[in-house]
């Protein structure tokens, strides 16, 4: 794998996983417009681009400045791109097609369901999933709690809304026998004027220690706007515990994609799971197997051949 690099224009978080796979270069806007990098180096190479942002400005970002330079190109599809890429005309797809078969690009996205959205957006073109994770920083946190109802909440201090920190906080309140965990990166230090003091939620404001926080909780809450490929609901669920999701994914509890119900159906789910508290056995199998390293670099090796 010494020959695969890694291309990041956002979605920077996707690097820290896989740099620890296989080796990459990171090559960001700044990078490349200070031309710290020579590309011509690494000519025949294989590379692969993680998030392709802004999509609405492809043809004039650094992809068709080194993309002609590389044997092999993956270009991995996540989070906002598709979302983007739905807001595209025919014409703006179809001159995204060509680009991209031109040179002969491989996409592909984090899993099954958006593998399928882009095949429709991008004439039937094979869009092949490629889930990412490195778990390993997660072994010592697979204790399950059957007491209770111990839920982690991943909610970004500066994206309340994107997050429904509402909703959430709404629900907190109706369940107060349950204990509600709100955590992100850089730690969840809500302002004073708009934090729900409910005495079951618990708030992290300190940078977030991850083992921390896997290792208190059994479920994992999760409702967004928009979603790729949640890591937040794959490292649950490798730990065998629970996660309810507002995004269909295999072995978490769906709660359907109607922002009307999801407080109804949050609750419901929520009751249930606590009736019958158990370790997610069946997903902590398949995730642990489906985002492995043997898995991921099985997949690269079958791409790039």
């Amino acid at each position: 794998m010494n020959n695969n690099y890694i291309y990041s224009l956002s979605a920077k978080h996707f690097s820290t996983y896989i740099g620890k796979i296989i080796n990459y270069i990171n090559c960001d806007d700044n990078i490349l417009y200070n031309k710290q990098i020579n590309f011509n180096l690494h000519k025949d190479k294989n590379i692969i681009f993680i998030g392709m942002y802004d999509c609405t400005n492809w043809k004039n970002n650094n992809y068709n400045i080194i993309i002609e330079k590389f044997n092999n190109i993956l270009i991995m599809f996540v989070g906002n791109d598709i979302i983007e890429i739905e807001k595209f005309n025919t014409t703006q797809r179809i001159e995204l097609v060509i680009f991209l078969n031109k040179y002969n690009v491989k996409i592909i996205t984090e899993n099954e369901i958006n593998s399928q959205r882009l095949t429709n957006l991008l004439f039937n073109n094979i869009i092949l999933p490629l889930p990412i994770k490195d778990e390993s920083i997660l072994t010592d946190c697979i204790s399950f709690n059957k007491d209770n109802l111990h839920i982690g909440v991943y909610m970004p201090v500066h994206r309340l809304e994107f997050y429904n920190y509402d909703l959430i906080t709404d629900i907190a309140k109706e369940r107060p026998n349950y204990k509600f965990y709100m955590y992100c990166l850089g730690g969840c230090n809500i302002t004073t004027s708009i934090k729900k003091n409910y005495s079951n939620i618990c708030y992290f404001i300190e940078d977030t220690d991850v083992k921390k926080i896997y290792s208190l909780i059994n479920c994992s809450l999760r409702v967004v706007n928009n979603d790729g490929e949640s890591m937040t609901c794959v490292e649950t669920m490798i730990l065998g515990k629970h996660c309810i999701y507002n995004f269909p994914m295999k072995h978490a509890i769906y709660i359907g994609n109607n922002y009307m119900n999801y407080k109804k159906n949050i609750l419901i789910e929520l009751d249930n799971l606590f009736l019958n508290l158990k370790e997610n056995y069946l997903a902590k199998e398949y995730y642990i197997n489906r985002n492995s390293h043997k898995t991921f670099i099985k997949s690269i090796n079958e791409l790039i051949k």
